[in-house]
């Protein structure tokens, strides 16, 4: 298949899902321009990222305090009401609840620091993807981490922080993922029982290290592989 016909088809799998089929906003709220199918899925990162942190932070809030409103992450009320964001996040929570389950991770990033956010994220996020290796229990363990981050951040009102780092993740994701993610068909796979039944059985695991905290951690998350609940 051509480089333009995988387009084509990328484009009309990126909006079958119902994610976004046109021009919108990304995390920083730069207009993307219409027609361009890895500008969709950039958006669709932003906008499923913010939904993966609210679900997870109100299931939550007993262990990680009040959770951040829709807005506080710079989102837009229409994403709620999008049935393609849902159905999608729905998965990417499957995946969330494995890392959950990670005590080691829990314990490392207790302790993580916050005073230099950016060299921190950049440094675990380069790190999950180090072999080269791409599958979606390694892009959700980039959602969980920005995450983790987001509410630690939160926690301590630093509320333009938590916006930034929404970005940085949106941005690694553009600049280094968005291929791979193009090429599986878009984000809608993941709402896809049937393509998802046919993905292969793997454990996505990944090491991180953190040379300033001395501490080495696992982000463990199946490659989504399971069906995916539709409520």
């Amino acid at each position: 298949m051509s480089e333009g016909a995988s387009g084509d088809a990328a484009g009309v799998n990126a909006g079958a899902g119902g994610v976004a089929t046109a021009g919108g906003e990304d995390s920083a709220g730069r207009a993307v321009r219409r027609g361009s199918v890895s500008d969709h899925i950039n958006v669709q990162a932003g906008q499923l990222l913010r939904r993966f942190i609210l679900d997870r932070a109100e299931s939550e809030t007993e262990t990680v305090g009040p959770a951040p409103t829709l807005e506080e992450l710079g989102g837009s009320p229409a994403e709620q009401e999008d049935k393609g964001v849902i159905e999608v996040a729905n998965c990417l929570r499957l995946i969330g609840d494995e890392l959950d389950r990670d005590q080691k991770l829990q314990e490392m990033i207790r302790n993580m620091p916050i005073e230099s956010p950016r060299e921190l994220f950049m440094r675990v996020a380069i790190q999950i993807f180090a072999d080269g290796t791409f599958n979606w229990g390694r892009v959700v363990a980039l959602f969980y981490f920005a995450y983790r981050l987001v509410m630690k951040a939160y926690s301590r009102q630093l509320l333009d922080i938590v916006k930034t780092i929404i970005s940085w993740a949106v941005d690694f994701i553009r600049e280094h993922v968005i291929q791979w993610i193009r090429e599986q068909g878009g984000w809608h796979l993941l709402a896809d029982e049937r393509a998802i039944q046919n993905l292969a059985k793997a454990q996505s695991t990944t090491t991180i290290s953190l040379s300033s905290s001395k501490q080495t951690a696992r982000l463990e998350g199946p490659d989504c592989c399971l069906p995916c609940s539709k409520g």
